[in-house]
C-alpha cells in the first residue's frame, strides 16, 4: 500500500510539527512557564527576539558531517536550549550598549587598541555571553549538558579539526571558542595561538561566572584588549586588514531579557555553582553521546509510528466489496485514498454557519446516551403492595395501595460513520437555493463538531465513481475525509474541499459502510448516508437491493439514517423511503430536531 504523494509530504509536515510542539513543551518544563513563542526558521542560525524562539530545521551545513536524522533532532533541541537560555539569563541591550561604546571605523583606534571593528567585536562579546549562558543553564539543568555539548562539538566548528595548524588566527579563534565552551582541545592547534589563549585563561573563566552580561562584556574587553596586538601582528604578516574579518552575529537584531529579571537568574544559578565547585572545564576526555542518541531513535521511532498510525487511513488500497442481489451475489472493487481537495477556509466559513447549533445538538446526543434510573411509582392499582397503605383497601375503599418500578436504560455508548455522496448530481441547487454538496457540508459539519463536543467517535467519509483515464473505467471511490479519533486542519480542509465529482454506486458505498461499523462493538452502532437520492446501480441493482443491505444491517446491529438531501417531489422521496425503511430524513430546516427524533428511535430499539 502507498500514500499518495500530496500526504507522503505531509507526513514530513506532521513530524516536523510534532517535533516542534515537544521541544516547546519541553523547554517549557525546563525552565517554567514563562510564556514565549515557537517557530522554525529558514534563517542560517536560530535566534530569539525577546518573545517567540526561532530554531533553524535543516541543520545540515556544507561544512560539517552528514548528520543522521537522530543527529539533527539532536541538533535542533540543542539550539532550542541555548536559545531559551538567553531569554533567561542575558540582556541584550547591555550587548548593544557595549558594541555601540566600543565599535569604531577609524583604523586609527584599531591601531592604538582604544576601539575595534565590529565583527571583532561580535565575535568576542557573542562566544563570551554563549559561554557564560550555556555554563549557567548547565548548572541548573544538568540534563541540557549533553545536548549543549553535541552541538559545539559537532555543529558550531563544522568539523573541529579541519583547517588547523596553518593559521594563527584560526587556530586562535577555535582554541578561544573551545576553552570559553569548556571543550576539549584539539592537538594540532599552532602553539603561538594556544600561548595566547593561555594567556587570557583567569578572564574567561571570570568572564563565565560573571552575574551580568554587562560585567561578562567588560571582561571581554579587557581580553581583547590583551589580545589584540598579537591578532594585528598575525594579520599584518598574513597581509590581511582588521576589518576584513567577517563574521556572522545573530544577536545583534535581537531584543530579549530584562536587566533585573536576568541577574536575578544568573545569581540563583552561580549560587549552585558556587555550591558546586567543580565546574565544567575543558578536558582530555570528549562527552560520550550514545545513551542521548539512543533515547532520541527511540522517541524518534515512537512519533514515527504515531504518524503513520494517524496516516494509515489515507493510505490508497482496495478493497473488495460483495453485494448481495436477488439472484445470487457480486464483488466489486472500491478504491480508498485520500481526497485530492482541501479547503480549510470554506470549512471555516461553514462552521461559521451552523456553529449556533453545534451545542444543542451536542446535548441532545450526550443526552440520550446518558443512564436513565429507575423510577418508583406508588399510588398504583397494581405492582408490589405497600403495607402502610393496606389499611386504605379495606378502611376506604382505596385501591391504590401498590407500588410499581419503571424500568430505566443503562448507559449507551455510540459511533457514527458519516458516508457523504459527492457526485456529480450535488452539483444541482436544493430547494433553498445553494447546491446539494454545500448543504451537505453543512449537515456533515454539523454533525462532526457536535459529536466531537460529545465525546461520541465519528468517521466521515466521500464516496464517487472516476475515470481513471487508466483503463479501468469507473473505479469506485471512497475518500477519508475523517478517520475515527482525528479531526484537525487536515480533516477540515477535505470536509471543505467537497466538490461534486462523478458517479455514485450507492450500494457499494452502502455495504463497504455497514462493514466497516462491524468492527466495533458499541452499543449503538450508526450510519448516516447523506444522499440526493439518486444513486447509480449497476447490472442486477436496484432500490431494493438498497433496502436489503438496510434491512441486513440493522439485523447485525447496524442502525441506517439517510439524511436526504434532494428533490422534492414525491417520486424521489418515495425512493429514498423505500430504500431506507422508516430511517430517512428529508433535511429542512431543523436537522437537530429530526436526528433526536430517529436517535431517539434508535436508542430505545438497542436497549
Amino acid at each position: 500500500m502507498t500514500l499518495p504523494k500530496s500526504v507522503l509530504s505531509n507526513k514530513v509536515d506532521i513530524m516536523k510539527e510534532r517535533e516542534g510542539s515537544r521541544l516547546s513543551r519541553y523547554l517549557r518544563i525546563l525552565f517554567g512557564q514563562a510564556k514565549f513563542g515557537f517557530s522554525w526558521t529558514n534563517e542560517d542560525t536560530s535566534f530569539t527576539d525577546g518573545k517567540d524562539i526561532y530554531v533553524i530545521y535543516e541543520v545540515q551545513r556544507p561544512h560539517c558531517r552528514p548528520f543522521d536524522p537522530n543527529e539533527q533532532r539532536i541538533i535542533r533541541k540543542g539550539h532550542a536550549i541555548h536559545e531559551r537560555g538567553h531569554l533567561e539569563y542575558d540582556c541584550i541591550t547591555d550587548y548593544s550598549n557595549w558594541l555601540a561604546k566600543n565599535r569604531s571605523m577609524n583604523q586609527a583606534e584599531w591601531m592604538a587598541n582604544e576601539k575595534y571593528p565590529i565583527t571583532w567585536l561580535q565575535f568576542f562579546g557573542n562566544v563570551l555571553m554563549d559561554a557564560r549562558m550555556e555554563l549557567l543553564t548547565m548548572t541548573e539543568k544538568p540534563s541540557t549538558e549533553e545536548y549543549i555539548d553535541f552541538v559545539n562539538y559537532e555543529w558550531t566548528f563544522g568539523i573541529r579539526e579541519e583547517g588547523v595548524g596553518k593559521d594563527p588566527i584560526h587556530d586562535f579563534r577555535c582554541c578561544f571558542m573551545s576553552r570559553s565552551y569548556g571543550m576539549t582541545p584539539v592537538t594540532d592547534w599552532l602553539q603561538e595561538a594556544v600561548d595566547l589563549v593561555d594567556s587570557v585563561n583567569t578572564l574567561i573563566s571570570q568572564a563565565r561566572r560573571e552575574t551580568s552580561t554587562e560585567s561578562c562584556l567588560e571582561v571581554a574587553l579587557q581580553i581583547m584588549k590583551r589580545v589584540w596586538p598579537d591578532l594585528l601582528e598575525w594579520m599584518k604578516k598574513a597581509g590581511k586588514e582588521p576589518g576584513d574579518f567577517e563574521y556572522n552575529d545573530h544577536h545583534q537584531s535581537a531584543n530579549w531579557g530584562t536587566k533585573q529579571e536576568v541577574e536575578n537568574n544568573s545569581k540563583r544559578a552561580l549560587a549552585i555553582l558556587a555550591a558546586n565547585p567543580a565546574p565544567k572545564e575543558p578536558s582530555d576526555k570528549k562527552s560520550d553521546f550514545s545513551k542521548m542518541l539512543r533515547l532520541e531513535e527511540k522517541q524518534h521511532e515512537k512519533e514515527e509510528q504515531e504518524v503513520d498510525a494517524e496516516l494509515a487511513p489515507y493510505q490508497e488500497r482496495t478493497e473488495g466489496v460483495e453485494i448481495q442481489l436477488s439472484a445470487g451475489s457480486t464483488t466489486s472493487e472500491v478504491d480508498l485514498g485520500a481526497y485530492y481537495r482541501s479547503d480549510l477556509s470554506r470549512y471555516e466559513q461553514t462552521y461559521q454557519s451552523i456553529r449556533r447549533h453545534i451545542d444543542p445538538t451536542a446535548r441532545m446526543l450526550s443526552g440520550l446516551l446518558k443512564p436513565i434510573s429507575d423510577k418508583k411509582r406508588a399510588k398504583q392499582r397494581e405492582g408490589s403492595v405497600q403495607i402502610g397503605r393496606a389499611w386504605r383497601a379495606d378502611l376506604l375503599s382505596d385501591p391504590n395501595v401498590f407500588e410499581r418500578t419503571k424500568k430505566g436504560t443503562p448507559a449507551k455508548e455510540a459511533r457514527i460513520l458519516l458516508q457523504t455522496d459527492i457526485s456529480g448530481s450535488t452539483q444541482t441547487p436544493d430547494f433553498q437555493g445553494s447546491r446539494r454538496i454545500d448543504e451537505m457540508r453543512r449537515a456533515s459539519a454539523l454533525i462532526i463538531e457536535a459529536c466531537e463536543k460529545a465525546g461520541i467517535p465519528i468517521a466521515a467519509y466521500g464516496f464517487t465513481e472516476l475515470d481513471l483515464h487508466d483503463g479501468r473505467k469507473y473505479r469506485n471511490k471512497i475518500f477519508p475525509f475523517k478517520p475515527f479519533g482525528q479531526f484537525g486542519t487536515r480533516e477540515k480542509g477535505l470536509i471543505g474541499g467537497m466538490e461534486p465529482e462523478v458517479g455514485n454506486r450507492d450500494t457499494v458505498a452502502l455495504q463497504w459502510s455497514v462493514n466497516e461499523l462491524l468492527k466495533y462493538r458499541e452499543d449503538i452502532r450508526l450510519l448516516i448516508m447523506l444522499s440526493d437520492g439518486q444513486p447509480c446501480f449497476s447490472s442486477g441493482e436496484d432500490k431494493d437491493t438498497m433496502r436489503n443491505i438496510v434491512i441486513e444491517a440493522e439485523k447485525k446491529g447496524i442502525d441506517v439514517l439517510c439524511l436526504y438531501i434532494g428533490p422534492r417531489d414525491t417520486r424521489s422521496i418515495q425512493t429514498v423511503q423505500h430504500m431506507y425503511p422508516g430511517r430517512s430524513i428529508i433535511v429542512e430546516k431543523n436537522l437537530t430536531r429530526d436526528l433526536t427524533t430517529h436517535v431517539q428511535r434508535i436508542i430505545r430499539s438497542r436497549k
